[in-house]
């Protein structure tokens, strides 16, 4: 069989999702109920995708993996995935942002999610939703090694401060998978609440926090045996967690839980109103900037920051339609926010918002470790943002389908 009639048949195999367009006022929900009707058909069509991942694996070659890593000069390649070309096998594009080049594609499983880096910066690890698997990827050669069963609706992936462990978030499941990076072998399932879909850890490395959305809890597990401790109830549909070390802050339905990592117990309510979203903390732990889709009170789309010294709200930051995911820069004078067609850039200084870096839609973003170039991927291309003078570069072309994560090596 040659590469078209391939290409054609897994096409075939797995078409019927659209993609979907630009998204406005309600992003974060759309974008909940997205991965949630993906998992539906996953679960449906299980028969089919098994059959198709046959094919994909038997057929790598066909494929076509290109060839690894050329000219890089140490750390710096960001890892992009692409949901898939056509419900297809998933792609992960490397790019090195010494030349802002992407390079050979690497094919994964259906439809990657997620990716996390272990911090020697050796291997990618992306979960492929559904795939139901984690496929590991050596950065030195950028080839994948052989997936990793980890059960159904893996939707996050994050790996321990000492790198020793991947977890694993298994939506549908109600599970958290830990592997061990040394073995790439997945451990018992670690039972939590209902719909896991994000892993934050404290600093030390020691506790690894669950958000359960459709539980309203949060489950500590324990890092150095695998074991859960007593969910902590924190109100309806909690969604992402970040933690100072001394607290873990986590986003729900109008309001911000933060809990004491010392006793696991939550502290007063942080109501914000609209539908808080993803949290991001300043490396000095003072502020934890959360983005705000809209409320009755607010023009769409803000930014809230809040002090961690006194858990109180400051003045809203408007960011624009539809604030998605947030990331600051290691020396903390810039938080980039992903909104629906725009990053914008804030001054921790002043809070106060620069000008928006307009570059299209479903927008995700990561920073160099330098601090000196911001990732930011949407269909089929990725724009390096200058931290320097907040101005886009060329873009640079990773192939068709939606964005999934973006991952930069140390």
């Amino acid at each position: 069989m040659d590469d078209k009639s391939l290409r054609d048949l897994l096409n075939g195999a797995l078409a019927g999702e659209p993609p979907i367009g630009p998204v406005a006022q309600n992003s974060l929900g759309a974008g909940i109920r997205l991965r949630r009707r993906r998992r539906a058909w996953a679960a449906a069509g299980c028969a089919a995708v098994a059959v198709v991942a046959v094919i994909i694996q038997a057929g790598t070659g066909l494929l076509g993996h290109s060839p690894g890593p050329v000219g890089r000069q140490g750390s710096g390649t960001a890892y992009v995935a692409n949901q898939s070309e056509r419900n297809l096998a998933g792609r992960i594009t490397p790019i090195n942002t010494a030349t802002n080049r992407a390079e050979g594609a690497i094919w994964v499983g259906i439809s990657p999610e997620s990716m996390a880096i272990t911090p020697d910066g050796k291997t990618v690890y992306v979960a492929n939703v559904s795939s139901r698997t984690v496929t590991p990827i050596s950065t030195a050669t950028d080839t994948p090694g052989k997936p990793i069963k980890v059960g159904v609706g893996p939707e996050f992936i994050a790996i321990t401060p000492d790198g020793k462990t991947v977890y694993v978030a298994n939506l549908s499941s109600r599970s958290v998978i830990p592997i061990s990076t040394a073995t790439n072998t997945a451990g018992k399932p670690i039972r939590v609440g209902l719909g896991p879909d994000f892993i934050a850890f404290t600093p030390n490395g020691k506790t690894a926090y669950v958000a359960n959305y459709d539980s309203g809890t949060v489950t500590p597990i324990s890092t150095a045996n695998n074991i859960a401790g007593k969910p902590i109830k924190v109100g309806a549909s909690p969604k992402f967690i970040a933690s100072t070390g001394k607290t873990a802050y986590v986003t729900g339905a109008s309001k911000v839980t933060p809990i004491s990592t010392a006793t696991n117990t939550p502290g007063k309510s942080i109501y914000l109103g609209g539908r808080p979203g993803f949290v991001a903390i300043t490396p000095d732990g003072k502020t934890a900037y959360v983005a705000l889709e809209g409320d009755a009170q607010l023009p769409p789309g803000t930014v809230i920051p809040i002090s961690t010294a006194t858990n109180t709200p400051g003045q809203p930051i408007h960011v624009g339609a539809a604030p998605r995911f947030i990331a600051i820069t290691p020396d903390g004078k810039t938080a980039y926010v992903a909104s629906a067609y725009a990053v914008i850039p804030i001054s921790t200084a002043t809070n106060t918002p620069g000008k928006p870096i307009y570059i299209g839609s479903d927008i995700t973003i990561a920073i160099t470790p330098d601090g000196k170039t911001v990732y930011a991927a949407t269909w089929g291309k990725v724009i390096p943002i200058s931290t320097a003078t907040n101005t886009a570069g060329k873009p640079i072309h990773v192939g068709p389908g939606a964005p999934g994560g973006i991952a930069i090596t140390p």
